[in-house]
């Protein structure tokens, strides 16, 4: 019915980020992204070396965050062109709402909460009955018509924490978050997602300078999808992928619904052993296990699929006491195994590994009687992926080499006003070719942000336009602008 195409959506975030949803701090730094997306070498609210902000704990929360606050943003992001796979839709349209706080309700224990509210449009999706049709299982709902989707729904986010002595921590994290879509063709096609994540944390302060952190996570995901028959009358025909070759027709009306849950573990560890080094070593493990099945009382198993995760990350500073200079090195290793079978037969449908490893440098330059400051890190990311699809008598093998380039700095106008410029520049190199992984490419992105500082609120406008472009097709690219608007209010 239908041939992969080589032209593949940006995917570097894939490339950077561990699979599991688990191991992600706690909020994206909206003053980092204006500043050409720097991760560790210029300081700001959100990149702090703490076991809370970038190792994503929920416990070291009280610790890291005494103020009362109250901010409030909204985005809008629009993607178009033609550089993109198979099955990813022709235009994106993303537009967020959200409201975040934070209480001190004593000197013992903090409240965190957010708020979102988005809408994900999907325009010209070809043949995917699914959202994210590349996702990590080789699953993939589709039929022989085009359609668009628009995806609605609020996010709800709390964390917890509490000190229960001058050494021991603990919190907890509870997010939910619930999308619905009907599809914009006649066959209407009716999708629910929704996630559920918990996360438990305990910070261990054991010396001065030596904190250790330990966390569980459980996520549960639920996909719904309803194919009805046709308002003409007639009953859809539908393929159900179990790869990315073979595929199964369904004739009829159906609900098909897919269980994934993580289980996760992950420890940290952060060491001072004086005021200009900090180290940050994080490992962790995720099981992560999923079901399709057909109907809604009655259940009809269809296939499973198992992942196995394992990551470990690495991040230090070298900042000397009265130095303008910041000295940032940082390592991050995933390896994965997965695979899927039928439910009930003994046949196996796919095979999976991937290893992934990051390293960089980074370099900040921040005086303290000007009235400027920038910096610049450079990483590069090797990856190994092989992939073996059973039902499709196909084994794909690629290797990836990807450098990247981020370079920011931010001019201070007056103690209140500060503007931002920034750059990225990223180049990959595919070495074969598989079905969920861009094609070769070159991406160049800038960003523009102004932020103005008041004594109990601040103001940020920010604006980040990017480019992709197929390596071996000058006319295939694909381009991103976003604007993001954000306030935050000090409320003591």
């Amino acid at each position: 019915m239908m041939t992969m195409s080589k032209y593949c959506l940006y995917l570097a975030g894939f490339l950077f980020g561990f699979c599991s949803n688990c191991l992600q701090a706690q909020q994206e730094d909206f003053h980092l992204r204006a500043l050409g997306s720097l991760r560790y070498t210029l300081a700001s609210e959100w990149n702090h070396y703490d076991l809370y902000h970038l190792g994503g704990n929920p416990a070291g929360l009280h610790d890291n965050d005494t103020l009362k606050w109250l901010q409030v943003w909204n985005e809008n992001s629009f993607t178009r062109g033609d550089f993109r796979r198979f099955y990813d839709p022709k235009k994106i349209n993303y537009t967020t709402v959200a409201f975040a706080g934070s209480k001190p309700l004593d000197e013992h224990q903090t409240f965190w909460g957010k708020v979102i509210y988005a809408s994900d449009q999907l325009i010209g999706v070809p043949f995917a009955l699914e959202r994210n049709p590349y996702e990590a299982d080789p699953f993939i709902l589709a039929d022989s018509s085009s359609g668009g989707f628009q995806f609605w729904g609020p996010q709800v986010e709390i964390i917890y924490s509490r000190q229960l002595s001058q050494r021991l921590d603990v919190g907890a994290q509870l997010e939910y978050v619930l999308d619905s879509a009907v599809r914009a063709h006649e066959s209407r096609v009716k999708i629910i997602q929704r996630n559920l994540l918990t996360r438990l944390g305990v910070t261990i302060k054991l010396l001065p300078g030596f904190n250790v952190g330990i966390t569980y996570c459980y996520q549960n995901l639920f996909d719904n999808t309803e194919v009805p028959t046709r308002q003409d009358g007639r009953n859809p025909i539908t393929y159900r992928y179990r790869g990315y070759l073979v595929s199964r027709r369904e004739l009829n009306r159906y609900v098909r619904n897919a269980l994934t849950r993580h289980h996760q573990v992950a420890s940290q560890w952060l060491v001072q052993p004086g005021s200009a080094l900090t180290l940050l070593v994080q490992g962790g493990y995720c099981f992560q296990y999923s079901d399709l099945f057909d109907g809604t009382s009655v259940r009809y198993y269809e296939a499973y699929w198992e992942r196995h995760d394992y990551s470990f990350d690495f991040v230090g500073k070298y900042s000397p006491l009265f130095s303008p200079w910041t000295l940032t090195g940082f390592t991050n290793y995933n390896f994965t195994s997965a695979w899927s079978k039928h439910y009930r037969l003994p046949v196996l449908i796919s095979d999976q590994t991937q290893g992934n490893l990051e390293s960089g440098l980074g370099l900040g330059y921040a005086p303290a009687h000007r009235n400027y400051r920038f910096g610049t890190e450079i990483s590069a990311v090797q990856e190994v992926d092989h992939f073996v699809d059973y039902i499709g008598h196909t084994v794909y093998d690629v290797k990836i080499l990807s450098p990247e380039l981020r370079i920011g700095g931010e001019y201070f106008l007056s103690e209140l006003i500060s503007l931002q410029l920034g750059g990225q520049w990223l180049h990959l190199d595919q070495c074969g070719e598989i079905p969920y992984h861009a094609g070769s490419y070159h991406s160049l992105g800038i960003s523009f942000g102004f932020t103005l500082w008041q004594k109990n609120y601040l103001v940020e406008l920010i604006s980040n336009f990017s480019r992709d472009r197929e390596k071996h097709s000058p006319f295939a690219e694909r381009y991103r602008w976003a604007l993001l608007m954000n306030s935050k209010f000090n409320l003591e």
